[in-house]
């Protein structure tokens, strides 16, 4: 067990997508990663929030090729919409070569999991180590409840 924050890509950009919109939507690499997003979902206990976790049918590097099909990711976007996603996550890091033209194409926000991870990893650090500058309480108030 480690004594310092974890901050994983995943979790970070769902719980990020969460915060954004009532209802989002996962765009996952090939269909036998969804079961697995499902799980870490349901984990996260956010399973209510996810309407969609669509898989591309891509590798992981696909998206890193200098020409890269962007109609893959496109299609699982459209679908994830279609199913009232309001905010969509990119579900594997090498998708961040297609985050701007995605976000450019599509109408609602898309979060690129590493951005939202050094996002909330920086905001934990400007706290010296909490997650007070996410929040204001008044001085002096409990915490206890």
């Amino acid at each position: 067990m480690v004594k310092v924050p974890v901050f994983g890509i995943g979790e970070s950009s769902m719980l990020t997508a969460a915060a954004a919109s009532r209802q989002f939507g996962v765009l996952t690499l090939g269909p036998e990663v969804v079961p697995r997003k499902w799980r870490q979902i349901r984990a996260m206990s956010i399973g209510d929030r996810c309407v969609a976790v669509e898989p591309t049918g891509t590798g992981v590097l696909h998206a890193l090729k200098q020409d890269v099909d962007i109609e893959p990711y496109l299609r699982a976007a459209r679908l994830a919409i279609s199913k009232n996603a309001r905010t969509l996550v990119l579900g594997c890091a090498g998708m961040v070569a297609v985050w701007e033209r995605l976000s450019d194409m599509l109408e609602v926000p898309v979060v690129e999991p590493i951005v939202a991870t050094c996002l909330l990893a920086a905001s934990f650090l400007a706290g010296r180590g909490s997650l007070a500058p996410l929040y204001h309480r008044r001085k002096g108030a409990s915490t206890d409840r």
